[in-house]
């Protein structure tokens, strides 16, 4: 039984319990829980409480009409982190299985997820050359340059979308376009600059003055929620 308490998707609205206690008779259903879902577990606790309350009463009242509600959860991630006494007989926390959620106070989670790829040429351009699409990119001295095969199609500098603007938000967002703006990978331990537009699938890294060479392996950070369902996993402990 999904009630919707503010998400404005799918589920009975508190105001239509009644007709949510009527699908109980239904012979055809057997319900085994009831769920709700949190808009801004983040960044607006207060709203989130709210959401519970609402939840936990019209969990109520149909309980009253003689109804089983079965195993109640409505925490994702943020929610299960940041708010207390929300998680109820069980949680669904999607992206705090990477180590990837944002929280307030500190955790003893560990981020997981990179993404890996040969360094598969290398060339040499002067001053001034433009580098990648639109030519955003000009060098300012001659620069040894490594082209990576990872690009937006892998999941590599792409971020996952927002539509709300409330003030954790913007930050967020800014935070984001400060990071693509200083994308770098990883090449025999050493962090180097990406140059110019991340392309569909090859990044231009500059390495000059480095040992790298054709074949070493280049890594970036990166959650498994942006790479592309081609890239092969390799799950390690």
């Amino acid at each position: 039984m999904k009630i919707d308490t503010g998400m404005g998707r799918y589920g009975f609205l508190p105001a239509q319990v009644a007709e949510a206690i009527a699908c109980y008779d239904l012979p055809n259903l057997e319900f085994t829980g009831a769920y709700t879902h949190f808009s801004s577990a983040f960044h607006d606790k207060a709203k989130t409480i709210a959401q519970l309350e609402v939840f936990k009463d019209t969990l109520a009242q149909i309980e009253k009409a003689g109804k089983t509600v079965g195993t109640r959860h409505a925490a994702n991630s943020p929610a299960l982190l940041n708010v207390e006494h929300v998680a109820l007989d069980a949680v669904r926390i999607g992206s705090a299985f990477t180590g990837r959620v944002i929280t307030h106070s500190e955790t003893p989670l560990h981020r997981l997820g990179r993404l890996e790829a040969e360094v598969v040429d290398m060339k040499e351009v002067p001053a001034g050359y433009a580098v990648g699409y639109n030519g955003t990119f000009v060098t300012k001295r001659p620069t040894t340059i490594a082209i990576v095969p990872m690009g937006h199609y892998d999941g590599f500098g792409l971020t996952k979308e927002k539509e709300d603007h409330n003030f954790h938000s913007v930050l967020s967002a800014l935070k984001q376009f400060l990071n693509k703006a200083h994308l770098t990978v990883t090449i025999n331990g050493k962090a180097y600059p990406v140059i110019g537009e991340v392309g569909l699938s090859h990044t231009a890294v500059d390495v000059t003055g480095s040992s790298v060479q054709p074949g070493d392996i280049a890594t970036c950070d990166l959650s498994p929620l942006l790479v592309n369902p081609r890239v092969p996993r390799v799950y390690t402990e």
